[in-house]
């Protein structure tokens, strides 16, 4: 019996001893290490990271993280700033394996990056941490690799420079720092870029112009891959052919400013452009032509026609009756002016109706009128008859007209000659025999003046006069004809082989008072 009691004591003992060092350790530790320090755990390893008698672990956490000791020492960084002096201010440990080690006491997003030495500006303060502290883009690998850290975990390594993080989108074009043209804002468009300072300031239209219209992508294959980019260097500017196509195809130089400007291709530089160096001399009234009566805005450029006039003017003449056109418009006009007509009188015997004795006198309009105003001017007429352009004085009651002798025939008179006298028709027999009354002094009808004769053929006028009358024809000379207002040029030759100094046309007769 007292054996058995004996051997009780022993075997609590035994389990007291053997479970001391466990409630002993569940005394010293405050709890179980993160995952990063596991193998930090254990009594025996408390002096890794603790003092003696002093519960803080800086000095300690220095010692083993030399990447952040070494910003520390250089003063740079958020550990090397006042008031993170206790590595254990921020990471906690003994909270289980899981636990994340850096503590955000209002979260990662509502973190102070200015305390880090490189403040958020711009499109930097929308992105998430994890866009920018990526293992891809530390600067030294393996400065965390080499040390056993998860380079996807740490926030240190980045770089501060824009080609730290993106790509250089001008493949070495420019040595200037990104921030001199953009800005953190946004990439595009380059703010603080002045093409005024570049080799090739803007001006005009030029100034209106996309970037990409100057610039195109060129793409190069590198290591295997396609890689496009935007050229803005080097771009060949010396003269305007170097991005304009030459419209003239070079017939009138390359000298482009001798007739533009940047401000508007289309508006000519004046009294600049010199038109005797294109297809189209310009002459006559055209020369006082703006540029834009012929070349208006709405005209696809060299589009004018110009062999002829009715690629500019509307056809003033309609179609003769058989189908003929009258297209040849410098046969009787020039550029000087459509009016008065180069077409003489000369010419005009030509056609089906030569010109005789008062119808040299008649304006053209006269008988070359149109319908209406701006209507076509008719060239061709009815002319066979009298009536056709007359009207009938006599009312139908003469003799049938009888049509008009056509030219060149035995009945045609002559140049400037009169026409053959007809047979007049027999006198009525109701007046046959009708004394016809004298005149006397008072009633005595009034002498006629000279008929119309032949340029340089009228006779000299010469009237007997009565001794009753107060004027005779000694004392008074006799009334010279009216000369035509036809130019001398104009008037056809005489018969005998002259040129008339004047036509004639009837005068009025004259008019003599009578003796009382």
């Amino acid at each position: 019996m007292g054996v058995l009691r004996h051997a009780s004591h022993i075997a609590i003992n035994i389990v007291l001893i053997s479970g001391l060092p466990a409630l002993a350790a569940a005394q010293l530790s405050p709890g179980k290490l993160s995952r990063a320090h596991e193998k930090f755990e254990g009594v025996r390893q408390c002096t890794s990271c603790h003092e003696l008698g002093d519960q803080t672990v800086g000095p300690k956490c220095l010692a083993c993280h030399q990447e952040i000791a070494t910003r520390v020492a250089a003063g740079r960084g958020l550990h090397a700033a006042a008031g993170h002096e206790q590595c254990a201010t921020c990471h906690v440990e003994h909270q289980g394996r899981d636990f994340d080690l850096v503590h955000w006491p209002a979260g990662p997003k509502a973190f102070d990056h200015a305390t880090a030495g490189w403040p958020l500006e711009g499109a930097h303060r929308k992105l998430e941490c994890r866009t920018c502290h990526r293992a891809d883009l530390l600067q030294d690998l393996s400065l965390v690799r080499d040390r056993g850290k998860n380079p996807g975990r740490t926030y240190l390594g980045l770089g501060t420079a824009c080609l730290d993080c993106h790509r250089d989108e001008h493949r070495g074009q420019f040595e200037r720092a990104c921030t001199d043209c953009h800005g953190k804002d946004a990439w595009k468009p380059a703010a603080g870029f002045d093409h005024a300072k570049s080799d090739f300031k803007l001006e005009g239209k030029h100034r209106e112009a996309a970037c990409d219209r100057c610039h195109p992508v060129s793409t190069e294959t590198v290591e295997g891959a396609a890689d496009s980019w935007r050229r803005y260097r080097p771009v060949a500017h010396d003269g305007c052919a170097d991005c304009h196509q030459d419209p003239h195809a070079g017939s009138l130089g390359d000298d482009c400013a001798r007739c533009h400007d940047a401000t508007n291709w289309r508006r000519v530089a004046g009294g600049a452009f010199d038109h005797d160096r294109t297809r189209y001399p310009l002459r006559g009234r055209h020369t006082a032509l703006k540029c834009d009566a012929c070349h208006r805005a709405d005209a696809p450029r060299n589009s004018l026609v110009y062999a002829r006039c009715d690629g500019c003017h509307r056809e003033r003449h309609p179609a003769a009756a058989d189908g003929r056109t009258f297209d040849a418009c410098s046969r009787c006009h020039t550029v000087n002016g459509f009016a008065p007509s180069s077409f003489t009188v000369a010419r005009h015997d030509s056609t089906d109706f030569d010109l005789a004795g008062a119808h040299l006198a008649v304006a053209c309009s006269a008988c070359h009128a149109p319908a209406r105003k701006g209507a076509p001017t008719p060239l061709q007429r009815p002319a066979a008859a009298c009536t056709d352009c007359h009207r009938d004085p006599h009312a139908g009651t003469s003799t049938a007209e009888r049509p008009r002798p056509a030219a060149g025939s035995a009945t045609t008179p002559r140049r400037g000659g009169p026409w053959p006298t007809t047979t007049p028709a027999p006198a009525s027999p109701s007046r046959a025999n009708t004394p016809r009354p004298r005149a006397g002094p008072a009633t005595r009808r009034p002498a006629r003046g000279p008929r119309r004769t032949a340029c340089g053929s009228a006779p000299p006028r010469s009237v007997a006069t009565p001794a009753t009358r107060t004027r005779t024809a000694a004392s008074s000379p006799p009334r010279r004809h009216r000369p035509s207002p036809i130019a001398n040029a104009a008037t056809p030759p005489s018969p005998g082989g002259g040129r008339c100094a004047s036509i004639t046309i009837a005068t009025r007769p004259s008019r003599w008072r009578a003796a009382t």
